[in-house]
């Protein structure tokens, strides 16, 4: 039941695999971030024109907001993870997409969505280690990541509808973990993929969620 639209690839550009990390798309239209890393420049403008085809305004471009480190929660409120590559503060962000914010600091190289994911309003997947505060946990159940799964990237599955996901089939153990609790897992071998970072999670971006 999900439609994909593909980008097409920039020459010259080395990545073009997580499409995730160009942005955020919301009810409003999209923004576009900045990388900070050289080796992912030029990957941003597949997006832009995609967007102008596809008439999804573009609300600002060019800010230190990463899709990774953001999780819609409702049409007016999200989750965002602040961190070495999404730096904007709070009432920033606020600002920006209207919604209000829930925030979740960490101290990661990656996005947010590498030691953390949502199943469900109560049941959540996280390595509190990386997290500086704990208040967006409190309430919720828990399914704790460990290191390994870390490497393995285990936590970025995509969330198909509640309790399902679209998971690697190679993150066996955690997927059984998943499984256990209720969880419906869809699995695809994405191990050649991931060879350079990033899963399933990574390589999507959401343009609309009915």
């Amino acid at each position: 039941g999900v439609q994909c639209n593909f980008l097409t690839p920039v020459k010259g550009a080395t990545e073009q695999k997580d499409t995730r990390d160009i942005g955020v798309i919301i009810k409003k239209g999209a923004v576009i971030g900045h990388f900070k890393k050289e080796i992912r420049m030029g990957e941003v403008a597949a997006f832009i024109i995609f967007c102008v085809e596809n008439e999804i305004p573009i609300l600002a471009y060019g800010l230190p907001f990463e899709g990774g480190d953001f999780f819609s929660l409702t049409e007016s409120q999200c989750l965002v993870g602040i961190g070495k590559r999404t730096e904007l503060r709070p009432h920033e962000i606020e600002t920006l997409l209207g919604m209000k914010v829930e925030v979740i600091h960490h101290i990661s190289d990656h996005h947010l969505d590498a030691m953390f994911n949502i199943i469900s309003e109560k049941l959540v997947v996280a390595h509190k280690g990386y997290f500086a505060e704990h208040g967006y946990l409190e309430g919720k159940e828990v399914i704790e990541l460990s290191d390994e799964d870390i490497w393995d990237m285990s936590a970025n599955f995509l969330l198909l509808e509640e309790n399902k996901v679209l998971a690697d089939s190679n993150c066996k153990e955690f997927n059984d973990k998943l499984r256990a609790k209720g969880v419906s897992v869809v699995e695809v071998d994405v191990s050649e993929l991931k060879k350079n970072g990033g899963s399933i999670r990574c390589m999507t971006i959401d343009l609309l969620r009915e």
